[in-house]
């Protein structure tokens, strides 16, 4: 007989426990990888954690958008497939491939930088009359 997981729903910022209430929405019979995406009852969800020993999975759910944009020009990082947006972007490289923390879709990106000054009066050259 195999052994059987549950797939328990997780709050933003909660992490698998082996005690405590578990909201589970789903058991299988196998333990999937981190960051494989599972359709139960119609719903996305996105595993972002395994307890091997107390047969859990961590899900957490998410939408893909309807359409999907070539180019997004946002403060942070921002997945073209679900809208998440990665607030600690700032520490990735100029441009490179990641793959996003809440579907796991693969993704290039770029840091555009754009630089603006801002001035203050601080002292008027005097004019000498001649």
């Amino acid at each position: 007989m195999s052994k059987i997981y549950q797939i328990c729903l997780l709050q933003p910022r909660e992490f698998l426990q082996s005690e405590g209430e578990r909201n589970v929405i789903k058991e299988i019979n196998y333990m999937p990888d981190v960051s494989v995406n599972f359709e139960i009852n119609g719903e996305l969800y996105h595993v972002v954690s395994t307890y091997e020993r107390a047969g859990m999975i961590g899900v957490r759910p998410f939408q893909y958008n309807e359409e999907v944009e070539e180019d997004l020009y946002e403060d942070n990082l921002t997945c073209p497939y679900c809208g998440y947006e990665d607030e600690d972007s700032f520490e990735l490289s100029d441009e490179g491939e990641t793959s996003c923390g809440r579907c796991g879709s693969e993704m290039e990106y770029e840091r555009v930088v754009e630089v603006h000054y801002t001035s203050t009066p601080k002292k008027k050259n005097e004019v000498i009359k001649i």
